[in-house]
C-alpha cells in the first residue's frame, strides 16, 4: 500500500508536475549544459537529474525524458523506504518518511521537486542505516563512508532539514538508551560532531549566497519580539486557513502521545512538541508574509517538516500499538489526504489544459514566439507564470514543433531583438537551443500579441479552481 502511495506520484498527471515552473526550467538547464545543475550548492539534487541525463544522452524522445524526470523523485522516495523497512528493518523510519510525504501535502504533491523532500528521504536513510548498525561493535570501513556520505549529502541539500534531523537523531539516541539501556559511544560523538559539521557548513554557504541568505535575514535578525509576532504572522494565518485538509495530522499526534503514555516514557514526546513550536517559529520568521493559492506548493513544501516532526512519538513508540490500530490509522489518513489531492489535481490539471490553450492558439496563428503582458492579468489563468516560456516550450515540443509564450510585467520588457530566446530568467540566442528536441530557430523573433489577440486569448482560457 505504501509503495503504491508512492508509484502513484510518480505517474499520475506526470505532465501537470513536469510542465510548473521549476521542474521545466531545471530539465531544461540540465539539457542545455549537459550536466547536473545545482543551484545553492545543494548536490543531493543530482540524484534525481541523472535520468533524463541519460535520456538526453540516448536521444530519447521529449516525452519518455519528461516521464523520466518525473518517474525519478518518487522513484527516490520508493527506494528509501523499500530499504527502510526490507531491507534494514528500521519500519519506524519508514513510517515516518509515508506521513512526511502525505501529512501536511496538498498541492505539493504535484510540485516534487524542492531539494527539502530529498534531503529528509536521505536523512531519513542515514538515520536507518545508522541504528541498524548501531548494535554491533565492529563496522567495516565502506559501512562508515557510506554512513559520513548520507549525513553530509542529506544536510548539504537543504538547510531545512536540520531542525528535524537533529530531533530524530536525538530522540533516537535516548529513545535506545531508554527502551534498551546501553551507554553512547565514540561513535555516537564522532556522528554527533559530524552531523553539527554539516548543519554548520551548510548554514554558512546559505548565508553567504543571495537566495538562501535572502530568506535566512529572519533567522538572522531573531529576537522574542519576532518570535512572539511569528504567531499572528500572515504566513502562519494562511497556513491555518488551509489546514482544514490537514487534520489527520492530530490522529498521529494524539497516537503518538497515547503510545508514549502507555509505555511511560515522556523524554520523547516532549521533545518533539518543543520541536514542533521552534519549528513553526523557523519557519514564520523566515516566511511572515501571507501568500494565495498560486503559492500554496511552495510554502507547504517548506511546512512538511512539522509532520515529520510531530509523528516522531508514534514512530519511537509504534510497538505500544496494536497492528489493526496502526493500519486503520494509517488508512484513514491515507484516504483523507488522497481526498485533498483531488482537489489539487483539479487546479494542476486545469492548468495544464490552459497551456495546451495557448499552445494551440500560437500553432494556428503560425507563431512560434509569442510575448505578452502585463502579468497580473494572466494569474487567474496561471497562477505563477514565470515558467511559462519554458512550460510551453516543453509542453509544444511533445509533438514535435516547438513554441514558447512570455509574459512581461510591462511594456518597457517587449522588445526582444530578433534571434534571441527569453527564457524564465534570461536570454540566450535562439541557435543555442538543442535542435533535437525544439528544432531550428534561424531568424525567428518575437510577436507582440495585440489587444484583440489577447483578447482572444482570455476567451479560451479558464480560471484556476480555488
Amino acid at each position: 500500500m505504501a509503495l503504491l502511495l508512492l508509484l502513484v506520484g510518480s505517474l499520475l498527471c506526470w505532465r501537470e508536475r513536469m510542465l510548473f515552473t521549476d521542474p521545466s526550467f531545471i530539465l531544461f538547464e540540465v539539457l542545455q549544459a549537459g550536466t547536473p545543475i545545482i543551484s545553492e550548492h545543494r548536490y543531493g539534487a543530482a540524484l534525481t537529474q541523472v535520468w533524463p541525463l541519460l535520456g538526453f544522452a540516448l536521444k530519447l524522445p521529449a516525452p519518455t525524458v519528461l516521464q523520466l524526470y518525473s518517474v525519478s523523485f518518487y522513484l527516490l522516495f520508493a527506494t528509501v523506504f523499500a530499504v527502510l523497512g526490507w531491507g534494514l528493518r528500521q519500519y519506524a523510519f519508514g513510517l515516518m518518511l509515508l506521513l512526511y510525504l502525505t501529512l501536511i501535502v496538498s498541492d505539493t504533491y504535484f510540485w516534487p521537486n524542492n531539494e527539502i523532500h530529498q534531503a529528509t528521504a536521505l536523512g531519513l536513510l542515514f538515520l536507518g542505516y545508522y541504528f541498524h548498525l548501531r548494535p554491533r561493535p565492529r563496522r567495516k570501513l565502506w559501512q562508515h563512508l557510506v554512513l559520513v556520505g548520507l549525513l553530509l549529502l542529506a544536510t548539504n541539500t537543504h538547510l531545512l532539514v536540520a531542525a528535524p534531523l537533529s530531533l530524530l537523531w536525538v530522540a533516537w539516541l535516548w529513545y535506545t538508551i531508554d527502551g534498551r539501556p546501553r551507554e553512547l559511544g565514540k561513535r555516537d560523538g564522532v556522528y554527533t560532531f559530524l552531523l553539527l559539521l554539516g548543519i554548520g557548513l551548510r548554514y554558512a554557504m546559505s548565508r553567504e549566497s543571495w537566495y538562501d541568505g535572502y530568506k535566512l535575514r529572519g533567522v538572522k535578525n531573531l529576537s522574542l519580539e519576532a518570535v512572539s509576532g511569528s504567531f499572528t504572522s500572515g504566513q502562519l494565518r494562511t497556513m491555518l486557513e488551509y489546514s482544514e485538509g490537514y487534520w489527520p495530522l492530530l490522529l498521529v499526534l494524539a497516537a503518538g502521545v497515547y503510545a508514549s503514555v502507555r509505555a511511560r516514557r515522556y523524554g520523547v514526546l516532549l521533545l518533539s512538541l518543543a520541536a514542533s513550536v521552534a519549528y513553526v517559529v523557523l519557519v514564520t520568521v523566515t516566511y511572515p508574509q501571507a501568500f494565495g493559492r498560486d503559492q500554496l506548493y511552495y510554502f507547504e513544501s517548506e511546512w512538511m517538516g512539522l509532520g515529520l516532526v510531530l509523528s516522531v512519538p508514534l514512530a519511537a513508540y509504534l510497538e505500544q500499538l496494536r497492528g489493526y490500530v496502526v493500519v486503520g490509522l494509517l488508512i484513514t489518513v491515507f484516504v483523507v489526504r488522497g481526498y485533498t489531492l483531488v482537489g489539487s489535481y483539479a487546479y494542476f490539471h486545469a492548468r495544464t489544459e490552459n497551456l495546451e490553450r495557448v499552445v494551440d492558439y500560437l500553432e494556428v496563428n503560425d507563431t512560434r514566439l509569442a510575448i505578452t503582458e502585463p502579468s497580473q492579468d494572466w494569474r487567474p489563468y496561471f497562477g505563477i507564470s514565470w515558467g511559462l516560456p519554458l512550460e510551453t516550450l516543453w509542453l509544444s515540443a511533445l509533438d514535435g514543433a516547438p513554441l514558447s509564450f512570455k509574459i512581461v510585467d510591462g511594456p518597457g520588457e517587449l522588445a526582444t531583438p530578433a534571434g534571441e530566446f527569453r527564457s524564465d530568467f534570461k536570454r540566450m540566442p535562439l541557435r543555442s537551443l538543442d535542435r533535437h528536441y525544439f528544432g531550428s530557430w534561424p531568424a525567428s523573433s518575437y510577436r507582440v500579441l495585440t489587444e484583440d489577440e489577447k483578447l482572444e486569448l482570455y476567451e479560451l482560457l479558464r480560471p484556476l479552481p480555488d
